[in-house]
């Protein structure tokens, strides 16, 4: 039997363990990075608990750089197999280059991974721990020992694939150990699978913001913002108790259902920012002059933000910011320098905007703190950027790294996402939740 890649594999095992009698309020499925991250996956959605990982790195043997005779963890704990190292012939301070090398490779990991997900507390937990295929367990061994450290509770090793030396030594270490193969030789168990690629740690971010949404209790409504004779569609994300309302703006030729921006407003409503994101302009409306047609979009972004006032979902007193995209940051700065005198907008958002579409005479009278963010191989956008913050009174350009215009690689709308919460939650007046509106 081959599986087709890990998460087919992942879906198999879940199935398997599905059945196991599981307190589920108090059981963690921890992953091996990285790949494990996408066999842990399907159980943690199957079962409905938690997902983290386990940074580890192991020691690499001299000579023999498949073989862990150690490991070093995320909490600076180091791990020698003693009894591997003296059949080795090794002495544990020869491995010091090794281990030292192990530090470097696990601090670039876990400087990616933990900014945006710390580690979920493990004390007293049942852990299931599971990686993509276990052949020597010298590395899920050190890993044991580490959980145990930290004073878990029961632990189930789970793996799609395991030798049967592997799984006959784990089953005394654990409570339980759960494989689909063991076959008597495993020389690699990538053998076992049609799809074998590395896991990048781009994709384990995206797999483990994609379970976070699973996980987060985002309520989200398709609405229609009315006014006299036009009809806007409309999509709301909120949960309970709320910090801000975030209004998005998109950019030319996009819509409310732009996966960009969608992706961005579900990650601010789980860091308590409700959003709405809406169509600026009708069907009829969307020529390409429109698009282009500052007055009208920021017109109808207030039109928005005064429904939203008047809605159901709003309660008084809540701030609302701005978040535009290419020319939606426009609109969105053109609205709040006509809304400066209610106080009604207390920071505004760019990504890759075109702020220089406002004159700088009304840009110079904008006091809102804003952020715009561009990409670093999105050289003109930047230099126009670099135009309009000279103007704007309270403004931070902050470009990303390697991104183009759209933001479409790797890691990069990750960012985007992290520098707009970062803002406007150092900015929202008194950081307090407030609740839904409910009636």
């Amino acid at each position: 039997m081959l599986f087709h890649d890990r998460r087919n594999a992942g879906i198999l095992l879940a199935n398997k363990i599905s059945q196991i009698p599981l307190d589920k309020n108090n059981t963690i499925v921890i992953a091996l990075p990285r790949g494990g991250v996408p066999v842990a996956f399907e159980i943690a959605k199957k079962l409905q608990i938690p997902l983290d990982i386990i940074l580890v790195k192991k020691i690499e043997a001299p000579n023999l750089p498949e073989l862990a005779v150690g490991a070093v963890s995320e909490d600076n704990e180091i791990f020698y197999n003693e009894d591997l190292i003296e059949r080795l012939g090794y002495e544990t301070s020869d491995l010091q280059p090794f281990k030292d090398h192990a530090f470097k490779e696990l601090q670039k990991i876990s400087t990616s991974l933990r900014r945006e997900y710390p580690s979920i507390p493990l004390i007293g937990k049942d852990i299931i721990l599971v990686d993509d295929g276990i052949a020597t367990g010298a590395t899920i061994k050190v890993v044991i020992q580490l959980l145990k450290k930290k004073k878990v509770g029961k632990i189930i090793v789970a793996a799609p694939v395991s030798s049967q030396k592997a799984l006959n030594e784990l089953g005394k270490q654990v409570d339980m150990v759960e494989v689909i193969m063991a076959p008597p030789v495993l020389n690699s168990f990538g053998e076992w699978y049609e799809d074998f690629t590395q896991v990048e740690t781009e994709e384990v971010i995206d797999m483990l913001s994609e379970f976070s949404s699973f996980q987060t209790n985002v309520n989200s409504e398709e609405v229609i913002i009315k006014d006299s004779n036009i009809s806007l569609s409309g999509n709301i994300n909120r949960t309970d108790k709320i910090k801000s309302w975030i209004i998005f703006a998109h950019g030319s030729g996009s819509s409310h259902k732009s996966v960009r921006n969608v992706n961005v407003a579900i990650e601010l409503t789980k860091a308590g920012h409700a959003t709405l994101l809406f169509d600026l302009l009708t069907l009829e409306e969307d020529a390409y002059s429109n698009r282009f047609n500052i007055p009208l979009l920021s017109k109808r972004l207030l039109l928005a933000t005064r429904w939203l006032m008047k809605s159901k979902y709003y309660q008084e007193g809540t701030p609302i910011g701005y978040f535009g995209a290419s020319t939606g940051t426009a609109a969105a700065l053109e609205a709040a320098a006509k809304s400066t005198e209610q106080n009604l907008i207390y920071a505004v958002t760019s990504r890759g905007g075109r702020p220089d579409m406002i004159d700088k005479k009304t840009l110079g009278t904008i006091y809102i703190p804003t952020l715009l963010i561009v990409g670093e191989e999105d050289i003109e956008v930047i230099e126009l950027n670099k135009i309009a913050a000279e103007s704007l009174p309270n403004c931070r350009l902050t470009i990303v790294p390697c991104a183009t215009h759209l933001f479409e690689e790797p890691g990069a709308l990750a960012e985007v996402t992290k520098l707009a919460i970062e803002w406007f939650d150092g900015h929202v007046p008194n950081n307090i939740y407030h609740p839904l509106n409910h009636h």
